[in-house]
């Protein structure tokens, strides 16, 4: 997915100011790309996993311009993943227990004592709920190019967290679905607007430039291609109402001679052959006087009809 991560590696350049927005990122990125390991009664181990280390490294950012955490940054190559190298922020217990309880996901009442979901009032702003979709985006989000598609989608922890990615998208105003692939929850959205929305509401505002510049371009190219093909349609259809107006003429005068027509007929008749591809409209400027597009064609109609009668006859 190298579109997504020039997307997530361009969005690292614009860290989180606000304590409130740091906390609700970091917490969408543990919750959907992390882990919590239960070591005993208030005894954690939190870690969160990312691909890039453009993005463990924000992460780390945040933790340390809004904390007094402190972590360990490594490497790591899952066998699980095939090989896949993931870049992961390491706490111990003690750190571990402050993030939780930083984040407010520590909880007496939940099964080990943890909320598996954002607190209400984690993601009450909507600057905070900007940052909660941000951050599941640093972890577990793809995006296709806008000149393949309209796509965007978050590979969610679990069935739970993708409801949160969608209520929370909700809320923001946009209508997300979501479906299991290969055991995988995914939130999607396919629709043009609706992918525009969600990247600007993530900070991922190249992205979005980008998008609206080639939607710009396909929504003129559609147009000049719909123009051609319709003046292909109307000039096809001229043709063929000209090569149907030459052979009722070319009959009319294999069988019974053009001589014999009315003056106006007769001309407009010697016209038609004589300029074969010319419009009504050139038709009728060529007569004198000149008549107009809808006398041509009334000529020409009644042209035809008089070859019907000769046919009918034969």
């Amino acid at each position: 997915m190298p579109y997504a991560n020039d997307v997530r590696a361009a969005m690292t350049t614009n860290p989180t100011e606000k304590r409130c927005c740091a906390r609700a990122e970091l917490t969408a990125m543990l919750l959907n790309g992390g882990s919590v390991s239960f070591r005993g009664e208030g005894r954690y181990a939190a870690s969160i996993s990312a691909e890039q280390a453009a993005v463990a490294r924000y992460a780390g950012e945040l933790v340390q311009n809004h904390t007094d955490l402190w972590y360990t940054l490594r490497m790591k190559r899952s066998a699980r993943l095939g090989g896949q190298v993931r870049y992961q922020l390491s706490f111990d217990e003690d750190q571990s227990a402050e993030l939780l309880s930083w984040l407010d996901l520590l909880d007496p009442g939940a099964p080990f004592g943890l909320r598996q979901s954002p607190s209400q009032a984690l993601t009450r702003r909507e600057c905070c709920r900007r940052a909660y979709l941000g951050g599941a985006f640093f972890v577990c989000g793809w995006v296709s190019a806008p000149e393949k598609a309209y796509e965007l989608e978050f590979a969610a922890a679990d069935e739970h967290q993708a409801e949160v990615l969608i209520k929370t998208l909700k809320r923001c105003g946009v209508n997300a679905k979501s479906a299991v692939r290969k055991n995988q929850s995914v939130v999607y959205v396919k629709d043009g607007d609706q992918v525009a929305t969600v990247l600007g509401l993530i900070g991922a505002h190249g992205a979005l430039l980008e998008l609206e510049n080639v939607r710009v371009l396909k929504g003129v190219r559609n147009a000049v291609n719909r123009q051609v093909n319709c003046d292909a349609r109307n000039l096809e259809s001229s043709l063929g109402a000209a090569r149907r107006q030459i052979e009722d003429i070319l009959y009319i005068r294999d069988h019974g001679g053009l001589d014999a027509l009315p003056k106006p007929l007769r001309q407009i008749a010697e016209l038609r052959l004589e300029h074969e591809e010319a419009t009504l409209v050139d038709l009728g400027a060529m007569l004198e006087p000149p008549i107009g597009k809808s006398g041509v064609n009334n000529r020409l109609r009644r042209l035809g009809e008089i070859a019907r009668g000769l046919r009918e006859k034969e």
